[in-house]
């Protein structure tokens, strides 16, 4: 059973607000060797749940995206830290003249603890 995907941009429609219960998965260009699409190193879409949202103006190429859908799932998913897509979070374009490389990042999950530092 496939699940319905919606994509938004606030160029042509306000976006919803996103639901902080929903999963959250930003895929940021990393590396942009050579882009004839357009991307640029720090370009960016999210994914929250089942939804997509491109920043208001800025065109993401289909292809890089295509690439990236299959292994969305996973990543919205909380993984074991010994997890491929944990350890290596990494997806390359299918174009690979382009050299493009996006990064998933899970920006719902809180850091983790660290210990604080005495100020004295």
């Amino acid at each position: 059973m496939a699940a319905d995907v919606a994509v938004s941009s606030s160029a042509h429609q306000p976006s919803a607000p996103v639901d902080p219960s929903q999963p959250h998965v930003r895929v940021v260009v990393d590396r942009a060797d050579n882009p004839r699409c357009g991307l640029q190193l720090g370009d960016y879409f999210d994914v929250v749940g089942a939804i997509v949202t491109v920043p208001s103006g800025k065109p993401f190429c289909l292809y890089a995206m295509a690439a990236v859908i299959p292994v969305i799932t996973s990543r919205l998913t909380d993984l074991p830290e010994d997890d491929w897509l944990e350890r290596k979070p990494w997806i390359s374009c299918p174009d690979p003249a382009e050299g493009i490389v996006m990064r998933l990042d899970r920006i719902d999950r809180k850091p983790p603890d660290t210990p604080s530092k005495d100020p004295s």
